[in-house]
């Protein structure tokens, strides 16, 4: 398909939004116009000068050669849109980028090994192959393991006299002092007792 180049700019400004837009809705009739044919060509464009590994000038000014009627704010913008839209997505997690660039680094270390001559080559290409590992963090110490034990499902177990799980026996007078000097009706009292084991359990009391 051939390029494009004369066209209004009505949308000049808000390409990206109406881009955006599209993606949320699905709806085509926001790209479907000759100038927003345009502006995805031309970020099209860009992504390959990107993956050429053209400096940000470099794909600024083709982009001027390519479409002579574009300004210097609208070519930097169409730079920064392409970036955003290609390179933006928050899905790709940090480790990702750490492995491509770990990848390229492994490409130089492969270079240099092969056309190393004297140690200090190979020094050389080491020092590359060492770089590689740290990026993708292969010499970062394995994070802490927690023991099994601590994911594993406890049941709760409930008893009356604290001796039985090694705690010392209950002053079972002092408890039923403190309970009988507590502001609250006799019948709480006899269930506190109860419950302490200070008097019987009852199954079902007065209120009952």
């Amino acid at each position: 398909m051939g390029t494009i180049k004369n066209i209004s700019n009505e949308f000049e400004g808000i390409h990206y939004s109406i881009l955006l837009e599209y993606i949320e809705t699905g709806n085509k009739d926001l790209i479907g116009n000759d100038e927003m044919i345009l502006y995805l060509e031309q970020l099209d464009k860009v992504r390959g000068w990107h993956y050429s590994l053209m400096t940000e000038n470099k794909i600024i000014n083709a982009l001027f050669l390519a479409y002579p009627k574009l300004s210097q704010r609208a070519a930097k913008t169409r730079y920064i849109d392409a970036v955003n839209y290609f390179y933006g997505d928050t899905e790709i997690k940090k480790e990702a980028y750490r492995n491509m660039a770990a990848d390229e680094m492994y490409k130089a270390y492969t270079a240099a090994i092969l056309s190393a001559k004297e140690p200090k080559d190979y020094k050389i290409a080491v020092d590359i192959l060492y770089r590689s590992m740290e990026v993708r963090g292969s010499m970062d110490p394995d994070p802490d393991k927690l023991p099994d034990h601590l994911f594993e499902n406890k049941t709760p177990i409930y008893v009356m006299n604290p001796e039985l799980v090694g705690l010392p026996a209950a002053n079972r007078n002092l408890l039923a002092e403190q309970i009988d000097s507590m502001p609250i009706t006799e019948l709480k009292k006899r269930k506190l007792k109860q419950e302490g084991g200070i008097e019987a359990l009852e199954l079902f009391g007065e209120d009952e």
